[in-house]
């Protein structure tokens, strides 16, 4: 796909579409409850994901995107009963974030 005009461009909408897709998900950790997300363990999954995503991912657009949804999957969780039970992170992921952090040159990551 890299090799073609309309290869790159469909490249560029996915991404954008992906980028969209998180942010949008944040939005909506803002007004529903975690039963609406499959509950706390789901949620904290969904957590997990976020940031084996964001380890791997080198897009500034994609690191600002994950990173939102990531934060507010992080508050959801935080202002749950059954999400403080679950958010239980590891030294390891912990320092994963914070390499993360600093590693990256984008202010809102």
């Amino acid at each position: 796909l890299k090799s073609s005009k309309k290869g790159r461009k469909l490249l560029s909408l996915h991404s954008t579409l992906r980028s969209r897709g998180f942010l949008c998900v944040s939005n909506m950790l803002a007004v529903l409850s975690v039963d609406d997300f499959g509950g706390a363990a789901s949620l904290f999954s969904t957590w997990n994901s976020l940031g084996t995503q964001l380890v791997q991912e080198k897009e500034e657009e994609m690191l600002d995107a994950l990173s939102s949804c990531m934060r507010s999957v992080t508050a959801r969780l935080c202002q749950d009963k059954q999400g403080k039970d679950v958010m239980n992170m590891t030294k390891n992921e912990l320092e994963a974030i914070v390499n993360v952090g600093q590693a990256c040159e984008v202010a809102e990551v």
